[in-house]
Formats: structure tokens, sequence, C-alpha cells
């Protein structure tokens, strides 16, 4: 969580956050991220067993679960508290680590063989998936 850290030590020295930053950041409002995970677990469901209703109801549920945080600015708030002195909290500092550029890119390629491995039930391709997530969050707490 060391660049995490680092980034919030940038936005009390000034730096703006960037638009992937603020996407991220708003997942860490408890709703929000109460629908996201909502919405996965729907999504992989019908991945699962090829039901289009429970892929549907899951990614508009995912993305409700993105957007909600936004709507009401929980991210602009909470840098402004940041800026402040306020510590984040630990939820806070793991969202923010999706944020990452590499970290970004290895997650989307490691959801895209997640979402195939389900829809396909292989678990080789899941578990690929799921290696690649875990490959940028490495990255990332190696990185400062």
């Amino acid at each position: 969580m060391k660049w995490a850290n680092k980034r919030i030590q940038e936005y009390r020295d000034g730096q703006s956050a960037t638009f992937l930053e603020k996407m991220t950041l708003g997942v860490a409002h408890p709703v929000a991220l109460l629908l996201a995970f909502a919405g996965i677990v729907m999504l992989f469901y019908g991945l699962w067993v090829h039901a289009w209703v429970g892929i549907g109801a899951g990614v508009i549920t995912y993305l409700a679960g993105v957007l909600h945080g936004q709507f009401i600015g929980w991210p602009d708030r909470q840098i402004e508290l940041y800026r402040q002195g306020q510590k984040a909290t630990w939820l806070e500092l793991l969202v923010l680590e999706h944020a990452h550029p590499v970290h970004c890119i290895l997650a989307l390629i490691g959801i895209v063989f997640t979402l195939y491995g389900l829809w396909m039930q292989s678990w080789l391709w899941i578990s690929i998936g799921i290696m690649l997530n875990i490959a940028g969050h490495v990255f990332t707490w190696l990185s400062a």
C-alpha cells in the first residue's frame, strides 16, 4: 500500500487526482462497495449458468455501485479530507491501489480472462485471470 500512501501524500502537497483515481475512490463508499460486490456475484452466476438476465442484472448493479460514489461526490470529499490531514482507511488504500496504471491494465486483462473462464466453465482461464489480478496487487505493493 506504499503507492496509495504516496498518492495521498501527493494530494496533501496539492497534486490533483486523476480520473481513474477518482473513479476507484468512489467505490470505497460503503453502499457503492456493497452494490459492486452484489453485481459481481450476479454477473459471475449469470456467466456460469449462461443466464442473460443474471448477466444483465449483474452489470447494471455493478455499474450502479461504481457510479454511486461519483454521484454523491464521495471521491472529491475524501481527497479534500486527505488534504486537510485525515488518514485514509485500509479500504480506501486498497481501492486506490487499483488506480495504478500497471495494476489497472493487469486487472482488466485478468477480468477478461476470468469472465471468459466463467462462460466456458474453464478453471484454467479463471485461474489465469485471478493470478493476473493478484500480480497487479503485488506489483502495486512492491512499487513506491
